[in-house]
């Protein structure tokens, strides 16, 4: 199993990605998850999506 471990979104301000874009990202690469790191919030992570083949761990 493939996961990064380290991925940080918009809400963190240290990234300019969205939550939907990493998952396209994931897939791409061809990973099985990854971790939202974001700074003191997890507004990154709300409404996460129940489909598809990329484990998102909050």
């Amino acid at each position: 199993m493939r996961i990064d471990l380290h991925l940080h979104t918009v809400h963190s301000g240290d990234s300019s990605i969205t939550l939907g874009e990493a998952l396209r990202w994931c897939e791409r690469r061809g990973l099985d998850g990854f971790a939202v790191t974001d700074h003191d919030t997890v507004e990154g992570v709300r409404g996460l999506p129940r489909e598809g083949g990329c484990l998102i761990i909050p």
